[in-house]
């Protein structure tokens, strides 16, 4: 309801976008969300690749989370992104 993100008890400053993106993921956990699934839940609209790519590193930076080795938003290669 406060649209607000905490871990280890400090709050993360997320972009609008962002947190959307995080609420989308962690609401359904496990579900995979293409990139094209990602665009019509979030802006109702195809925008570039690059523009969610964008939002899902800088979110995974706020968070603390490893691209290379990422314990929350996870990639599915080829597929979309996740939430385990």
């Amino acid at each position: 309801d406060k649209q607000q993100v905490t871990k280890d008890g400090q709050t993360i400053t997320l972009t609008y976008t962002e947190f959307k993106i995080l609420e989308l993921l962690v609401t359904h956990r496990k579900k995979i969300y293409s990139l094209d699934n990602i665009y019509a839940s979030i802006w109702g609209e195809a925008v570039e690749d690059a523009t969610i790519m964008a939002h899902i590193k800088n979110l995974r930076k706020k968070i603390g989370d490893n691209s290379r080795n990422p314990k929350y938003i996870k990639t599915a290669w080829g597929r979309g992104y996740y939430v385990d």
